[in-house]
């Protein structure tokens, strides 16, 4: 496996660990236990939202820049899906 696609799955198992820890802040620290809801208003949600957006592009670029990896689409006709 190559070097940049090895980081790009470290950087992912890090992201995942990321989000469980900062879970486990929100229920400790901003969960309103009696209603049911969390009082953090949004502020944890745009956190999650920016590490999951911010760690999947890093990913696709670590796995984009290596071109052996990703294959080029070929158009090919397959006449058993054309049957159907």
């Amino acid at each position: 496996m190559n070097k940049k696609v090895k980081l790009a799955f470290v950087l992912a198992g890090i992201g995942i660990f990321a989000a469980a820890a900062l879970r486990c802040v929100q229920m400790l620290c901003f969960f309103d236990y009696d209603t049911g809801f969390v009082t953090d208003s949004g502020l944890l949600t745009y956190i999650y939202c920016g590490a999951a957006i911010g760690v999947s592009l890093l990913c696709m670029l670590l796995c984009r820049v290596d071109k052996k990896l990703c294959a080029r689409i070929e158009t090919k006709r397959n006449a058993a899906a054309g049957d159907s």
